[in-house]
């Protein structure tokens, strides 16, 4: 093992206990909002702590050497001042989760966005605070992610820039981290069928569909929090829990997901209407439970959607680009509006299979309206993307129906709520295939979610004892990591064999000059003092 590879390894587990410690911190002083929080949560309160912080100081401050060295050591010295809070059991799994899921983070090709905009507009703010219309450099600068943000911390000395897809292996990692934890929890009292079947879905789901990080961009990393956004509106639903915690849960989630893609602000809908049959219609009571505006989380939520609006704005002059009428063209660093409309015609005929970096239909206008574009889209997107991933899902459905089969079954009538949660997620299915139907605008966990929410409630009517569905669960654990590891075990061996890329050598990725073309094109606005780019 090289001195690059041990290098790596201690600033990964540095990296991850910093971000913990964050969010170790808010959920200590916090606990008026929630309780029983794992350190799987509380490492997602830290990413989103990260993700606000790491935004706003961004307004003022490059994120340089010196600040991201500060920033990391003060998160792990509130871990080690909260470590003594952590249970045995805590410690020792997420030792073992984040030494497996390490196995993703070394990479010497990553996807096409990344050299396009992904590592620009990280390196960009380590190198200067925040300009105004820096989406006129580049088409992917005017739809920025809160991952950009959360990466540009990790810029620090010896590592430079081969950080910066540490922040997917994070959010990876705290979801693993979180939903084994419950699971655990699950055991040490009454079971609760609906989330234990939940969790191990999503971990299969997860574990073998999103394991190379490389590819995760700012989509992956979203719909993996979508995940457990949807197992707090199964759990309310099901009044399992406190509603006021659940709730908080969900603003947290919400906060992040917005900021890593500003459209899925789609998800929000769901608080109102559940809460609206959970209490019978009755909205004074929920006004009267809840005080959203003395509401720490629904604060944190506000912030987190009003500093995704003010950087989409500053870039492009859109509050949500490339959404025509949230534009205003009159600034000096709008993107024209016609711009706008050809670039939302682009992606919508791209999502559509209507265009690619090297062909464009004919009469784009005409292809993507009503279902003109479906019989293509079905030939050319569906039997080489969707068919495939709905295959290894009712794969992993039919695995799961054969362990947790018996042919005791009990009698249960579903709950209307869930028939609710469901018809919920049916809308924002159709809403995804009518207008933007590629499996990395949400698709990924929309077909998840209408796949295994009844088989969730087929495996719920089976009859099986706590100490069988314990072991038979810890087995599907092991199974999933082995196979984790055996895609990236793979993985590593097809790089090795194509780029010679040798990680035990040299763990640092790819970088090309062209990575840097807008740090140079900045250099020369400034030279010129033009602060405001057009």
């Amino acid at each position: 093992m090289s001195e690059s590879l041990i290098n790596y390894i201690i600033i990964y587990f540095i990296c991850s206990l910093s971000i913990l410690g964050y969010g170790l911190l808010l959920s200590n002083y916090s606990k008026r909002y929630l309780n029983e929080i794992n350190i799987g949560e509380a490492g997602i309160v830290g990413i989103l702590i990260t993700i606000i912080y790491s935004t706003i100081s961004h307004i003022f401050i490059a994120h340089g050497y010196f600040h991201n060295t500060i920033f990391i050591i003060l998160g792990l010295i509130f871990f080690i001042y909260f470590y003594r809070n952590l249970s045995r059991l805590e410690i020792v799994t997420f030792i073992v989760v984040f030494s497996i899921i390490f196995i993703s983070f070394p990479t010497f090709k990553s996807h096409d966005d990344f050299h396009y905009y992904h590592f620009p507009y990280t390196y960009y703010i380590t190198q200067y605070p925040h300009l105004f219309g820096m989406g006129n450099f580049n088409h992917g600068f005017r739809t920025p992610s809160s991952i950009f943000y959360i990466n540009s911390l990790f810029y620090l000395p010896y590592f430079k820039y081969y950080l910066f897809n540490i922040s997917a292996v994070l959010i990876l990692g705290f979801f693993n981290l979180n939903l084994i934890l419950r699971l655990f929890q699950n055991f040490k009292k009454q079971i609760n069928k609906n989330e234990i079947y939940f969790i191990i879905c999503a971990l299969f789901f997860t574990n073998i569909f999103f394991y190379r990080i490389p590819e995760h961009g700012t989509d992956r990393s979203a719909q993996i929090l979508i995940l457990i956004l949807f197992l707090e509106y199964f759990l309310m639903i099901q009044n399992k829990r406190k509603i006021e915690i659940s709730i908080n849960k969900i603003f947290i989630y919400i906060s992040i997901i917005i900021s890593l893609k500003s459209f899925y602000i789609l998800y929000v809908i769901f608080i109102p209407i559940i809460l609206f049959f959970l209490y019978d219609n009755n909205y004074l009571k929920i006004l009267k439970n809840f005080y959203l505006l003395k509401n720490l989380y629904f604060n944190i939520l506000l912030v987190s959607v009003l500093l995704t609006l003010f950087i989409n704005f500053s870039n492009s002059g859109c509050l949500v680009y490339p959404v025509y009428f949230t534009c205003y063209e009159h600034l000096s660093w709008s993107i024209p509006i016609e711009q706008v409309k050809a670039m939302n015609l682009w992606y919508e005929q791209w999502s559509k299979a209507g265009a690619t970096p090297n062909f464009r239909i004919d009469n784009p206008e005409q292809y993507i309206q009503k279902f003109n574009w479906v019989s293509n889209w079905i030939e050319k997107y569906f039997f080489n993307k969707v068919s495939d991933f709905v295959l290894g899902l009712l794969l992993v459905g039919i695995i799961l129906l054969l362990t947790f089969y018996s042919s005791e079954k009990e009698k249960k009538k579903i709950d209307k709520h869930l028939l609710i949660f469901y018809l919920a997620i049916s809308i924002l299915f159709f809403e995804w295939f009518y207008n933007h139907p590629s499996l990395r605008y949400g698709g990924y966990v929309l077909v998840f979610s209408l796949i295994f929410l009844p088989l969730i409630v087929k495996l719920k009517s089976y009859k099986l004892k706590k100490k069988s569905i314990k072991s038979k669960f810890i087995t599907l654990i092991i199974c999933i990591f082995i196979i984790f590891i055996f895609r990236n075990t793979l993985r590593l061996h097809k790089e090795y064999t194509i780029y010679n890329y040798n990680f035990f050598k040299d763990f640092k990725y790819n970088v090309e000059k062209s990575y840097f073309r807008i740090n140079e094109k900045i250099n020369i606005n400034l030279t010129n003092k033009r602060f405001i780019i057009k």
